[in-house]
């Protein structure tokens, strides 16, 4: 069972084991004490869609990628491929592994070589991240998801709130660093409340339908009388002045069963 619910039908390199390629110290310790790697992978089911799930456990040495994680990923995102999956990849991490140095740093670039055969191959990628998702995970492989999701609340971003403060002196601002501010950066393309993961997966995936709701003071287009007889300028001025006249977001909620938002550089656009 993975942390958001979801039973692998199938698992990918379960066994797979790292080592301590620099002899760093305690880390030989840490890893033999760890259960499971850092990093699950496998084939799952998201509204009855079969999909490849790549999913890193910050429980799981913070869910950090070193060589048998990266190593993971890569396989996951070949055996997608060949298997023509779409991947849903869920994160809660800390980054690259900094106990096995520039062997976990080369897994960044491994995993988006192999990223890219996947979207060569025109297949869909989903993120969803979760609390936090920092470092070189999110500078490599989960940041290139084709549509991406983020936990309400969850730390997001490159450099995580207390890198910066090691590196300036100062802690960044509260609003930094979230999921939120991510979202209006337009780095991910919804916010979503924790449970609602796979909701949001699902219409990804057009397995399940996710209406696009208007505020209630906005009017449905079924509401707008409209000027049934537009018989000169002045009258078709006025009509397009119509508070009541809908929008495009009216026009879109009634003309559309289920709506996916994405990133858009605008706020005044809706795609």
């Amino acid at each position: 069972m993975t942390g958001r619910g979801l039973d692998l039908v199938e698992e990918w390199d379960g066994s797979l084991r790292g080592g301590d390629p620099l002899g760093f110290p305690g880390y030989g310790g840490m890893l033999a004490a760890a259960p499971e790697e850092s990093v699950r992978s496998g084939i799952t089911r998201v509204a009855g869609t079969r999909v490849a799930l790549i999913e890193t456990r910050f429980a799981h040495l913070g869910g950090t990628m070193g060589a048998a994680a990266g190593e993971k990923i890569v396989r996951a995102f070949d055996r997608a491929t060949t298997l023509r999956l779409p991947v849903l990849a869920i994160t809660g991490t800390g980054g690259a592994r900094l106990q096995e140095g520039m062997v976990s740093l080369i897994q960044m670039g491994r995993t988006v070589a192999a990223r890219h055969r996947h979207a060569e191959a025109g297949l869909l990628m989903m993120a969803v991240y979760g609390q936090p998702t920092t470092g070189g995970v999110f500078a490599s492989w989960a940041g290139l998801g084709d549509l991406r999701a983020a936990v309400a609340g969850s730390t997001v971003g490159f450099g995580g709130p207390r890198v910066v403060e090691w590196v300036t002196g100062r802690l960044p601002p509260p609003t930094s660093h979230t999921a939120e501010s991510a979202h209006v950066a337009g780095l991910v393309d919804a916010v979503v409340t924790a449970g609602q993961e796979l909701e949001w997966a699902a219409s990804v995936l057009g397995a399940a339908t996710r209406p696009l709701h208007l505020p209630a003071w906005r009017p449905p287009v079924a509401g707008f009388a409209g000027a049934p007889r537009l018989t000169d300028g002045w009258a078709t001025i006025r009509a397009a002045r119509d508070p009541a006249r809908p929008s495009g977001l009216e026009w879109a909620a009634a003309l559309t069963g289920s709506w996916v938002d994405l990133a858009a550089p605008d706020p005044a656009i809706r795609a």
